[in-house]
């Protein structure tokens, strides 16, 4: 049996969501909601279906709320009238934000998404709760339908997922993002440090963080550490400063703390 499912949001989780659904043979995106009248140009093979009157919300089997944090609840609550199970994919809210609704729950994508990257759903964890045995069961059965990695798992749970992700995801972006101005501010190709981010990944695939972890922090080489300071403190690279101190110290700690 085929499920109809409704999409809210027009951001990058719910295009990869209705990209997804709509190449699913078991699934039928019927129809997306947005707040705007004006629909993000990324979502243009999806205009006939969409609608920012929430008033006109169309019967389905389930409708998935893919919106920034702070707008879910105020979305949820435009949202009436609505027989299906209501899901959000947060993260870090609580399935309780959704308790206006008679039936629902969280599908949360453990996953980074970009309009210009294309990501194999199938290997995304989807970690799912719901606000009953039933609804559970009906959620799991179609989380399967989009992945091979479905993960019940509560609020509290979630949210330790959520903060991980941002450790391993956000902040290893943004040191890359440092990495790379420090070669260009210095006329030096940034490309040179790809090969070492890659082995960065792959390594920790087959060895633990602790014990992939190299450099002048893991050796306590106090010398390397203060030619790096001091070198940024030179160049009035003040912010690399205290992100360069902060990981150091945390690097050398967890060493003696290990050992």
């Amino acid at each position: 049996m085929i499920e109809d499912v409704i999409i809210v949001g027009t951001g990058k989780v719910a295009y990869h969501f209705a990209n997804e659904i709509k190449s699913n043979s078991k699934l039928k995106l019927i129809q997306i909601l947005g707040r705007s009248k004006k629909l993000n140009s990324h979502f243009n093979e999806f205009s006939e279906i969409y609608s920012s009157d929430f008033s006109k919300i169309k019967n389905s089997k389930f409708c998935i709320i893919a919106v920034s944090d702070n707008s879910v609840k105020s979305v949820s609550e435009q949202i009436k009238n609505y027989d299906g199970v209501v899901l959000h994919t947060s993260g870090s809210i609580n399935m309780s934000i959704l308790n206006n609704q008679l039936k629902f729950g969280v599908i949360y994508p453990l996953q980074t998404f970009s309009f210009e990257r294309n990501i194999d759903f199938n290997k995304i964890p989807l970690l799912v709760e719901a606000s009953n045995k039933k609804i559970l069961n009906e959620l799991i059965d179609f989380s399967c339908k989009l992945s091979k990695k479905t993960v019940i798992m509560n609020s509290d749970k979630r949210l330790i997922c959520h903060l991980s992700a941002v450790f391993a995801n956000n902040f290893t972006n943004h040191l890359i993002f440092a990495s790379e101005e420090l070669l260009d501010k210095f006329d030096i190709d940034r490309n040179l440090i790809h090969p070492i981010l890659e082995e960065t990944i792959l390594k920790i695939k087959s060895i633990s963080s602790y014990d992939a972890q190299t450099g002048p922090a893991s050796r306590n080489d106090l010398e390397t550490i203060e030619n790096h300071l001091n070198f940024l403190k030179k160049n009035n690279l003040t912010f690399n400063v205290d992100i360069y101190k902060s990981i150091t110290e945390s690097i050398i700690k967890t060493k003696f703390d290990k050992q």
